[in-house]
């Protein structure tokens, strides 16, 4: 009996012993499985990883090779422009140097020469984008002139629509580039004049405040729809608008003087006016 007892238990232990072994292989199995799985999954990832990495590496030089095409084109426009401007540039010198002319030719004549000199330096930006050389040497100046200088170069422009601009405030000095800045409140003035109707009135008011010096430019003209309160500032061009006397836009003079001002240490926004027309507002520190 004692034999048979131990015969039982031995076979108990066999049998545990199979058991477990069973159920230990099954466990291994079913990891192998489920690592198997884990492994087709990392590298059914890994393939698609790569299929995205070609495919970005392949978008990023397409986009570095347009932006190569654009820079040569813009280059070649500029150098295209700048010989025809260069030369009324010239003429126009070499003309202010007669005498003889009477004073309303002569004040043509030399906002044809300013003019000109102007579109030589949008020329050059266009050479030089996207380069240090567009970084320019910011100096002091007073603000007021160059307001007063913008709105005598488009006194022509405010004419053809019987339109009156009004400066008004006292002189400030700034910290800036002239240039870039003339860019700036030439446009907003201008679109003041474009999308304004004939026989209106534009403000352009200079302001110190605490240590700011603040611009504010108003029209009575046909105002900002809620649609493209969002979008005037973008250079997507999609605030793009005919003026009222049906003058062409490229909804993209905002969004470049937004950047300009920006890096001249100012802010740029606008408002509704109170009545009719929109009011657009730059400040500076003051130097």
């Amino acid at each position: 009996q004692k034999e048979d007892a131990l015969k039982r238990r031995y076979l108990f232990v066999a049998l545990a012993g199979v058991g477990l072994s069973m159920i230990i292989g099954l466990l291994i199995w079913r990891n192998y499985k489920q690592s198997r799985k884990h492994i087709d999954a990392l590298e059914a990832l890994n393939r698609q990883v790569r299929r995205k990495n070609i495919h970005l590496q392949n978008t990023l030089s397409s986009l570095e090779k347009s932006h190569e095409d654009n820079s040569r084109m813009m280059k070649i426009v500029a150098h295209d422009l700048r010989n025809p401007i260069g030369g009324i540039a010239g003429l126009s010198a070499i003309m202010l140097k007669e005498e003889g002319f009477p004073s309303a030719q002569r004040g043509m004549l030399e906002m044809i020469h300013k003019s000109s000199n102007h579109s030589i330096e949008l020329i050059q930006d266009l050479v030089h984008i996207n380069t240090s050389a567009m970084e320019r040497y910011k100096e002091p100046m007073e603000l007021r002139d160059l307001l007063s200088y913008c709105i005598e170069m488009l006194h022509l422009k405010s004419e053809e629509k019987n339109q009156r601009i009004d400066l008004v405030g006292s002189a400030a000095m700034v910290q800036g580039d002239r240039d870039k800045l003339w860019r700036v409140f030439n446009n907003l003035i201008s679109n003041a004049i474009k999308f304004s109707p004939e026989n209106t009135a534009i403000r352009v008011e200079l302001t110190v405040e605490d240590s700011k010096v603040l611009v504010s430019i108003q029209d009575q003209g046909i105002g900002i729809p809620d649609n493209l309160r969002d979008k005037v500032f973008r250079m997507s061009g999609e605030a793009k608008r005919r003026g009222t006397a049906g003058e062409p836009s490229f909804g993209l003079g905002l969004g470049i003087s937004k950047q300009i001002v920006e890096s001249n240490n100012g802010s740029i926004w606008f408002e509704k006016a109170a009545k009719q027309g929109t009011v657009f507002y730059v400040a500076f520190p003051l130097a």
